[in-house]
């Protein structure tokens, strides 16, 4: 069959004239035609018959089921790159609310503001050699007591938090009004891993922009508090389930002006160090104590004390946690 017979041609009126018109006409492609369309086809395709290699005409596979027997150092080197990288972990409860009739203290956000929370680890859920390789550096805790939720039909109901934190890699944040933790909410979360919070090495304090430790904002109450609370029971805060750290990090609060915020860490930094460092040194005379008797917990040393103006809350390194927005000491002599 000539190329041309599988074309009709019509006379047509077109943009004011005629038009010699041609279509091409299905009913003439006969089943000859196409067999030899066919057969130019393959020549274009490789291996269009497959008999070099079997291949997948439909979308690729999602899976690799050849993984698990790949030798044990590849898999634990596609975990570890797998693992997420550095990351801030915000301790802190949110909002609170007095409930007159329970006599406790409520905590209540709306769902739209529902705490969001580092996601957990991808290796936590592909198979159990991943998720063993995952907790061998970080530590699961599930969270109690961090207030209620009004979810989207009005109901309240209680908030609960899952932690994965790598005390050695990640950074801990808790807002400064929270270090008093008068209700020793963050008890059941230590009694998970102590270990875990043990081994934290640096922690920041957000917003210590009413803390003065001059004796005119809350500085006795304080006082008072760290030293001298329910006989050692509860004192010192939250801090106390931080045993080991090696630096202490205030950061202002972002609406304060540089030459307040100065001000506020002259006033702060001695009277600060003279009160961790009297309630640490007790600390450590207890940890003694507890050695003695049996005990594991030891505490080393107070922490060094550093001040910064409002930074945003992110994960970063060491140098730019230690140096960024941070009120050097020659600025508040």
């Amino acid at each position: 069959m000539e190329k041309e017979e599988l074309y009709q041609t019509k006379l047509k009126w077109r943009e004011g004239r005629l038009a010699l018109i041609k279509r091409y006409d299905p009913t003439s492609y006969t089943i000859e035609e196409a067999t030899r369309c066919l057969g130019l086809l393959n020549l274009e395709l490789p291996d269009a018959s497959q008999e070099l290699v079997e291949q997948e005409l439909h979308p690729r596979r999602s899976t690799f089921t050849c993984f698990l027997r790949l030798p044990s150092e590849l898999r634990l080197a596609v975990w570890k790159l797998l693992l997420p990288g550095r990351r801030l972990t915000k301790l802190v409860y949110y909002g609170t609310l007095w409930d007159e009739d329970a006599d406790v203290e409520i905590t209540i956000v709306p769902w739209e503001l529902r705490p969001r929370d580092p996601k957990l680890p991808v290796t936590l859920f592909v198979n159990q050699e991943s998720r063993q390789y995952t907790q061998e550096t970080y530590h699961i805790v599930f969270q109690q007591m961090t207030g209620h939720i009004k979810i989207r039909n009005g109901m309240i109901v209680p908030h609960e938090r899952t932690l994965c934190l790598n005390p050695v890699l990640d950074q801990v944040c808790i807002d400064m009004a929270e270090i008093f933790d008068r209700h020793n909410c963050f008890q059941q979360s230590y009694d998970q891993e102590p270990h875990c919070f043990d081994s934290v090495r640096t922690l920041e304090l957000r917003d210590f922009h009413w803390l003065s430790f001059d004796h005119t904002m809350g500085g006795p109450e304080l006082v008072d508090f760290f030293l001298f609370d329910d006989e050692w029971v509860k004192a010192g805060g939250i801090l106390r389930h931080f045993r080991n750290l090696q630096s202490l990090h205030l950061i202002a609060r972002r609406d304060l002006p540089h030459e307040r915020i100065v001000r506020l860490a002259k006033g702060a930094r001695k009277s600060m160090d003279d009160l961790l460092t009297t309630w640490y040194t007790h600390m450590m005379d207890a940890s003694e104590v507890q050695e003695y008797s049996g005990g594991v917990r030891i505490m080393n040393s107070a922490p060094k004390i550093f001040f910064h103006n409002w930074r945003r809350i992110e994960a970063r390194t060491d140098e730019a946690y230690l140096n960024d927005a941070r009120i050097f000491e020659e600025e508040t002599e």
